[in-house]
């Protein structure tokens, strides 16, 4: 895929730019959630899996167990792992506290990622956040 995405999970998108993953969302790729009652129901491609080692950010949603994973974030320590602004800010102190790389990203202002690729977050009153993803000229929710 030279410019696009591809859906592989739960709330996982993998984000293409010339053929290069420049993004992960939400990569929950192993494990058991909620005390081993919610698994993953489909297996990862070997070509997926190599695109989350090579994705160069990943984008955590919020801070449930299947959007912001311990286990799966693990294999990210080395990426750019950009948070919505929530209130107080917890998600962002925790990690880098953790040794990651994490950075906050504004709400309401695009950030480029890459030389094809943006990203818009939106951030609600829930700990919750939207984001809009720019191929290019088009954009994605």
């Amino acid at each position: 895929m030279d410019l696009g995405f591809e859906t592989c999970g739960n709330a996982t998108l993998i984000v293409y730019d010339r053929g290069i993953p420049v993004l992960v969302t939400d990569p929950w790729i192993s494990g058991a959630q909620y005390f081993g009652s919610w698994m993953l129901p489909y297996r990862f491609t070997p070509e997926q899996l190599d695109a989350f080692t090579a994705a160069q950010h990943v984008w955590l949603s919020h801070g449930h167990p299947d959007h912001l994973n311990l286990d799966s974030l693990a294999q990210f320590r080395d990426k750019t792992v950009l948070v919505p602004h929530h209130h107080g800010g917890r998600i962002l102190r925790d990690l880098n506290a953790e040794g990651y790389r994490a950075q906050e990203v504004a709400d309401d202002s695009w950030l480029q990622i890459s030389p094809h690729v943006r990203i818009l977050c939106c951030a609600d009153w829930n700990q919750d956040a939207a984001l809009l993803i720019a191929l290019g000229e088009q954009c994605a929710v």
